[in-house]
């Protein structure tokens, strides 16, 4: 629908206005000329492919930041991936097994007193050093022990997995 119809659809010109409108711009173009009328063509031509290569270039970067950003979330997913696989290792590398004990090992944490129930030897582990009390893989609210080693890894990682770790 041309701009004339819509005007005239919407009730802002009449018939007539509109009749006169189209009879002025044909004696403008008549009174301008062949040349005047190819200029303008071709004026229109240029903005109507400038508006295309704009719209054209604004396509193109809008491509390459979506791509960017896609780019971005693929290495922030591997990282993660990565994180989560580094940790798991060091939960099963370094996982001591059979240490829960009669042997109470008193540790501060948050600013107050706890302890595990340990056997002898993790207890002489724990307090060389050794081995190091942190929250389960699988449940966070529970403690187990690893060794040393796998226990900074895991301060590397998930810093807020490791309880206490006498290691340096």
């Amino acid at each position: 629908m041309s701009l004339k119809e819509q005007m005239l659809k919407a009730g802002l010109i009449s018939e007539s206005e509109a009749r006169q409108a189209t009879h002025k711009k044909r004696v403008d173009d008549k009174a301008a000329g062949r040349q005047q009328r190819e200029q303008r063509a071709a004026a229109a031509r240029q903005e109507v492919e400038r508006q295309q290569e704009s719209a054209k270039a604004r396509d193109r970067r809008l491509s390459r930041e979506r791509q960017a950003r896609q780019g971005k979330s693929e290495q922030e997913r591997q990282a993660g991936q990565s994180r989560e696989s580094a940790i798991a290792t060091a939960y099963r590398e370094g996982g001591i097994a059979n240490w829960e004990g009669a042997r109470r090992y008193y540790y501060a944490v948050n600013g107050r007193i706890d302890f595990v129930m340990v056997t002898e030897e993790a207890g002489r582990k724990l307090e060389a050093g050794q081995a190091a009390i942190v929250a389960s893989e699988r449940n966070p609210a529970r403690h187990i022990l690893l060794a040393a080693g796998a226990a900074r890894r895991l301060r590397d990682l998930a810093p807020e997995r490791v309880v206490v770790c006498h290691a340096s």
